[in-house]
């Protein structure tokens, strides 16, 4: 089979090692995902591992991240027609010519398509449990291009997802860890998730029952991520008025996953829209919802780990590469973003550590009637509770910028009443998260591959910015003595 190396023209791999070293901008990272060259070499390069007459009906962008000089990575959807659905994760990197000559297919060329031995081992696994179907392959390269593919379920760092992907091993699994199960002809999985090398979640679905989700885990993680889930659970239970807790309902140790039913309800991500009763009510839950994790013993926290603001803004700076290289002037601001932010944490009291959920955002709160239920507990630690507050309002600032009903002080007020008087005395270092993550989450969501990638960030990081120089000025304020 000749690989889309053999076919690359001088001028697409120019152009892309222009892409992939930054020099064409914003502008060059969009060609290479979305422009009409690089894409039909994705497609030549995908449809070789397929079939003959196997349809590659269309490919559909997910997600990118961009490290300039280094990697640009790409989620996709594949639509196969009547074959279904596929995720693929796709890699390009720059080309060495000396280690892949332009038109090569050699011994080298070809090692690189196959992978290593336990990606070798791990496809013919999947083969076997009928999961490669219609792929003939599942991992490709394109060395004159520096492009890598790999289709689900293939990935060795986890080396039990073809195992939780298999729907006839489904029952056996979910019968192990004691829950009742249907028989195997009943069940199919897809992915809700595919993370090479990061995270996986899957989608377990029963004839004519509700689904159910498996979250993959590395390193032995999942025990404790199903201890602190039961924590929380158990906790919100006895805490009442309407809130809970997503508990797991089965531990697969061997395969360090855990499963969960399905949820009831919505994430109030769709209701940010239209403010109303129902939403000042579940946001009132969520301010009760950190209340009690808050004010839970320290006993509970068991072996978090401790987590500071700082922590928060080295992960942005280590984020923000890109958009410091793309956009230097939103670079700029956004490292005189940091400034402040470091300065206003020395300044303002900080308060004690506590079990917080770290990830406490408008999709992990689903609404159903009166009730509220938080979800996903990878990310708890020791942490001020400030952490939390202000993650949760940077993350409803973002979701509801595109409705001019959303107020945040209206969400802030109602959040505050469920959380109670404490909240209040919170509130300087509420808003000094608030900024930070508003950034930070600008710099991870907005998509690099979109038109307005560069206004919009541009544009979120300058109102982070703002919000931090007006807590610079009410601090101020606060320290001049009144006459």
């Amino acid at each position: 089979m000749t690989a889309v190396a053999g076919s690359a023209s001088p001028g697409l791999r120019a152009r892309l090692a222009d892409a992939l070293a930054g020099r064409s901008g914003a502008d060059g990272v969009r060609w290479a995902l979305r422009a009409a060259a690089p894409r039909a070499a994705l497609r030549r390069e995908l449809a070789a591992l397929l079939p003959p007459g196997q349809p590659l009906v269309a490919c559909r962008l997910v997600r990118a991240k961009f490290k300039p000089g280094r990697r640009l990575n790409a989620w996709y959807d594949l639509d196969l027609g009547p074959a279904g659905r596929r995720a693929v994760a796709v890699t390009w990197e720059p080309w060495d010519e000396r280690a892949d000559p332009p038109g090569a297919d050699g011994q080298a060329a070809r090692a690189r398509r196959a992978g290593g031995p336990a990606e070798q081992e791990m496809e013919a696994e999947a083969r076997a449990e009928g999961l490669a179907e219609p792929f003939t392959r599942l991992r490709t390269a394109a060395p004159a291009l520096g492009l890598r593919a790999q289709v689900a379920p293939l990935d060795p760092t986890h080396p039990h997802l073809v195992r939780l992907s298999s729907p006839r091993r489904v029952p056996e699994l979910l019968r192990r860890a004691g829950v009742p199960a249907a028989e195997a002809d009943g069940w199919t999985v897809a992915a809700v998730r595919y993370r090479p090398g990061q995270r996986h979640v899957l989608r377990w679905q029963p004839a004519g029952g509700a689904p159910l989700f498996a979250k993959l885990y590395r390193g032995g993680h999942s025990a404790r991520a199903a201890r602190v889930a039961g924590t929380v659970a158990d906790l919100l239970d006895h805490a009442g008025g309407g809130i809970a807790a997503a508990r797991p309902l089965a531990h697969l140790p061997a395969e360090d996953a855990l499963v969960y039913p399905l949820v009831p309800g919505r994430p109030l991500t769709g209701a940010l829209g239209r403010p109303s009763a129902a939403l000042a009510a579940h946001l009132a839950q969520a301010g009760a919802v950190l209340r009690a994790l808050h004010a839970a013993p320290a006993a509970l926290a068991g072996d978090l780990p401790p987590r500071t603001l700082e922590d928060d803004a080295r992960e942005l700076d280590r984020a923000a590469g890109h958009v410091r290289f793309l956009l230097p002037a939103a670079g700029a601001g956004l490292d005189e973003l940091l400034g402040r932010v470091r300065e206003l944490d020395a300044r303002l009291g900080r308060q004690a550590p506590v079990f917080t959920h770290g990830d406490y955002k408008a999709d992990h709160l689903w609404g159903a009637g009166e009730r509220l239920t938080v979800l996903d507990f990878n990310t708890c630690s020791l942490a001020e509770p400030a952490l939390d507050l202000g993650k949760l309002m940077a993350d409803l600032r973002w979701c509801g910028a595109g409705s001019a009903r959303f107020d945040p002080a209206w969400a802030l007020r109602h959040l505050l009443e469920g959380y109670g008087p404490a909240g209040r005395e919170l509130l300087p270092r509420i808003r000094l998260y608030e900024a930070l993550v508003l950034a930070k989450i600008t710099v991870r969501r907005v998509r690099i591959g979109d038109p307005d990638w560069a206004a919009r960030t541009a544009a979120v990081l300058a109102r982070a910015g703002e919000l931090a120089g007006e807590l610079e000025a009410d601090t101020r304020r606060a320290r001049v003595p009144q006459a």
